[in-house]
């Protein structure tokens, strides 16, 4: 039973690891899977995001000033009222 309790844990912790309302400042999120998550009025405030996928992403209100957002992947995701200030590019896919 305990075990069942810890395993259950984890893997709730696992798919709660990024969502609405988050603040991921000034950290190396290079290579990360957002894709298909609601990550609305999130802050990306000089985070390095190269080649981050955000497929099918709800990114509305989301903050990435100031990030690296080198090859990252916005396909089809929901960018209404984001701002990118600063923002350093590269080549993205969108």
């Amino acid at each position: 039973m305990k075990k069942l309790i810890l395993i259950l844990s984890v893997l709730s912790l696992g798919l709660a690891s990024f969502a609405d309302n988050e603040k991921y400042y000034n950290q190396n999120l290079s290579g990360q899977d957002f894709s298909n998550r609601s990550l609305k009025y999130s802050s990306w405030l000089g985070s390095i995001l190269t080649n981050a996928n955000f497929t099918n992403a709800d990114l509305t209100g989301t903050y990435f000033d100031d990030a690296i957002l080198t090859n990252a992947n916005f396909t089809d995701a929901l960018v209404a009222r984001v701002r990118f200030d600063g923002v350093k590019w590269g080549r993205t896919s969108h």
